[in-house]
């Protein structure tokens, strides 16, 4: 059975957005058409959170004694 913890994410992103003859977007500058009344956020707030998670997740005793069953665990989902 997976077990959950808390992990605390703290992150801090910038959305530049311009207006352009095309919609287009960059690195770090999207431009959409002038007239456009609306822009869906949705996508780059799902990149900023999937960019603040960190690939590796540790606890704060990493390294010391671990608990027997959560070695268990991670056995049984590697």
């Amino acid at each position: 059975m997976p077990r959950s913890f808390d992990l605390p994410v703290r992150d801090e992103q910038n959305l530049l957005v311009k207006y352009d003859e095309e919609p287009r977007e960059e690195a770090e500058v999207i431009y959409i058409e002038k007239g456009t009344f609306e822009l869906s956020v949705a996508k780059y707030v799902y990149e900023f959170i999937h960019l603040a998670v960190p690939i590796n997740k540790t606890h704060e005793r990493a390294g010391a004694e671990c608990d027997p069953e959560m070695l268990k665990y991670i056995q049984y989902v590697l």
